[in-house]
């Protein structure tokens, strides 16, 4: 068998069409961290903060749990987050200051990703992202239609903190917001405690102002269960349903060397 020749010019020719590989570029990163135990005198409370502005990032008394969620935007946790070992779930296994600064003032995305590296480089901290398929409710316009009112109104007031759950009134984004997507108030509805994730499939597009009062389940008062609420206050109903979501495993999380 005769193997071809190809003209050196064919090759180079060949060579020079295929794309030059661009360099991966480096992860967003903090320039100064620390992580530093905090330790707990009996009989005191932990002053906790949680902040991250003009280039600094600040994070104490709360667990890693909560910063993997934050960095990776993750709301709805119970139903998105998988593998995190138990000691990185409470304030009390783990109680972290955990402050880093920047080279300078940075954006909220940035600073989410920069925390992504840092869990990486001192929590050794190693994820995967993967398909799910979970039990859960789809938020769905009821049979008579909405009762919603679509925010227009570019100089509209803040919609505040109008959930009221059990009496209590309950901030679930900033009270500055005219008004809720219904992917937010979807979302929003964990705090129900109903033990599935809620997917928006009202089909509903711009912000309204929500006003939703009802009762947690096991709890006494006088006000409806969230299933009534829903129907009655905002034209809305839950239907379960089987659902794909896109999940965050976690491979490996170590408590990380103090310093």
């Amino acid at each position: 068998m005769s193997s071809k020749k190809w003209p050196v010019a064919a090759i180079l020719i060949c060579a020079a069409s295929l794309p030059a590989q661009q360099p991966t570029p480096p992860p967003a990163r903090f320039e100064v961290t620390s992580v530093k135990p905090i330790q707990i005198v009996s009989g005191r409370g932990i002053d906790s903060g949680f902040s991250c502005a003009d280039g600094r990032f600040l994070s104490r008394a709360f667990p890693p749990r909560y910063l993997i969620l934050w960095a990776w935007g993750i709301e709805d946790e119970q139903f998105r987050l998988f593998g995190l070992p138990h000691w990185a779930d409470s304030s009390d296994d783990a109680p972290y200051a955990v402050e880093a600064r920047a080279a300078g003032p940075t954006s909220e995305g940035e600073c989410r990703l920069m925390l992504q590296t840092l869990l990486k480089e001192r929590f050794h901290l190693v994820v995967h992202k993967e398909r799910r398929q979970v039990d859960g409710y789809a938020l769905e316009v009821a049979k008579h239609g909405p009762k919603i009112t679509p925010v227009t109104d570019p100089e509209a007031p803040g919609n505040g903190s109008n959930f009221v759950m059990s009496g209590a009134h309950i901030q679930i984004y900033d009270a500055a917001l005219q008004g809720l997507t219904m992917q937010q108030l979807a979302s929003a509805l964990h705090v129900a405690g109903l033990g599935r994730p809620v997917i928006d499939r009202t089909g509903l597009d711009g912000i309204y102002r929500i006003d939703l009062r009802f009762q947690m389940r096991g709890t006494e008062g006088a006000g409806p269960d969230l299933t009534t609420a829903l129907k009655e206050q905002l034209g809305l109903e839950l239907t379960g349903v089987k659902e794909f979501i896109d999940a965050l495993v976690i491979d490996r999380l170590d408590r990380p060397d103090p310093n």
